[in-house]
């Protein structure tokens, strides 16, 4: 039948709906979804080869751009913008400076402390002579890390309590002491207050923190609708909120004192949005606006607190054989030594925040500008293709 437009008297209706069905009425797509579940990996829309290709093709092409935008921000902006940097900081310059934390100041607490980076940077505390109060899952494996630590500078002292199932009290190894302490789980609300409560149970040396590093966390892979609730609330409770009831609980003796470090561990992911880990990427954004935050209010106070930002490292994060891509790049993975090394150290000097990784922290710099400076979709595209694991899902 022709379709096309009388000349003469107005088109009816039934004419003008006929016209419409067969012109633009979309063949629907058919998807077959399991009840309960969304489809994945299709949820997370993949580039196709040929679009991925001219995506890595106009990357490489602005590569100059990038290196030369890096150079601009991390060198050259700096010497025009250190007089303004300067007037800023005027306050804080003498205690920044001469309130300098020392072992005889107080111990150190860390969370996380039973494994990867968590435990590197403990030892690198051990090394620099401070005593240690340390948490985490693992509760066989108190001892034998309360005596690494000894092993790694036989003058400090170590307590380490692991938490267990929610029905029992957290098991406690100490090179001194093993008091009987109630239950903490880092994963529950009031986690930070539960904590808090059991120091006045612990030696006298534990009694004054002076550095505080929040390593403790989680991350669940999936797209967002995918992963439980229980776990999404895992997540943010682990990652944010028992951060930042300890910050709120530590840092107000340490402000007594006028000197003080908090370290919280977050991600260079803490830059970019990251699809099939939202809300892990989101939590570990918290943790870098709330420390660059934080940095500058106690600026002139003595106290400082530092947002590490590692990218691939080397540890137990991913299960054998799910690494994401990212970390199969030799130039992009890191040791959690080298990591906790760089963490430390950045804290130590009272930076803001830092971005960790081989070669000064170069590469993953290089990942977080090229993911800033480009359009939404690819920025999405860039981070989704580097973190993304390789399962079934």
């Amino acid at each position: 039948m022709d379709l096309a437009a009388p000349l003469g008297p107005r088109p009816t209706k039934a004419y003008v709906d006929k016209a419409r069905t067969k012109c633009i009425a979309p063949t629907p797509i058919k998807v077959d979804v399991s009840p309960g579940e969304v489809p994945w990996p299709n949820l997370v829309v993949q580039a196709g080869p040929v679009v991925s290709t001219l995506y890595v093709i106009a990357l490489l092409l602005t590569l100059p751009f990038y290196l030369t935008y890096y150079i601009l921000v991390s060198f050259i902006f700096p010497l025009f913008l250190y007089a303004f940097e300067a007037i800023a900081r005027t306050p804080c310059i003498s205690s920044t400076v001469h309130n300098e934390v020392k072992p005889g100041d107080g111990c150190a607490f860390v969370t996380g402390a039973d494994s990867g980076i968590g435990k590197d940077i403990a030892l690198n505390l051990a090394g620099r002579g401070f005593d240690l109060v340390l948490t985490g899952y693992h509760e066989d494996t108190g001892g034998a890390l309360a005596k690494e630590m000894k092993a790694k500078n036989p003058d400090i002292r170590v307590v380490y309590f692991a938490v267990r199932s929610r029905n029992r009290s957290p098991r406690v190894h100490s090179t001194r002491t093993s008091p009987s302490l109630s239950q903490a789980d880092l994963s529950e609300p009031n986690a930070a207050t539960k904590i808090y409560t059991l120091f006045p149970q612990l030696p006298s040396w534990c009694q004054d923190v002076s550095i505080l590093v929040n390593d403790a966390g989680v991350g669940y892979y999936g797209a967002f609708v995918n992963v439980p609730t229980e776990k999404l609330q895992k997540m943010v409770q682990l990652n944010n909120n028992t951060p930042v009831g300890l910050m709120s609980y530590f840092l107000k003796p340490m402000l007594e004192r006028k000197r003080g470090l908090v370290m919280n561990l977050g991600s260079i992911q803490s830059f970019d949005p990251g699809p099939s880990e939202a809300t892990y990427g989101a939590t570990k954004a918290f943790l870098l606006s709330i420390s660059r935050a934080m940095h500058y209010e106690l600026r002139s106070t003595g106290v400082s607190v530092t947002a590490a930002c590692p990218g691939f490292t080397q540890t137990h994060f991913w299960k054998p054989g799910e690494e994401p891509l990212g970390a199969k790049v030799p130039c992009l993975l890191q040791q959690a030594s080298a990591c906790a090394a760089q963490c430390v150290d950045g804290m130590f000097a009272r930076k803001p925040y830092v971005v960790v990784g081989n070669v000064g922290g170069l590469f993953n710099q290089i990942l977080v500008t090229v993911g800033q400076m480009n359009t939404e979709d690819f920025g999405n595209w860039f981070v989704n293709t580097l973190w993304r694991i390789p399962t079934s899902q």
